[in-house]
């Protein structure tokens, strides 16, 4: 693989990551202060 390949795959990796930790307590945890927490997180760093 070329350098733009591997980045590209990089960024996908990160997107599907952000994506899943996103949607994930919105499916799974039926507290909406739970489900705030992870996005309040990412804000911060």
């Amino acid at each position: 693989m070329n350098q733009k390949t591997i980045r590209n795959v990089a960024i996908l990796i990160v997107i599907v990551f952000a994506v899943t930790v996103i949607v994930y307590p919105l499916i799974f945890n039926p507290d909406p202060q739970g489900a705030a927490e992870p996005a309040v997180e990412l804000e911060v760093k």
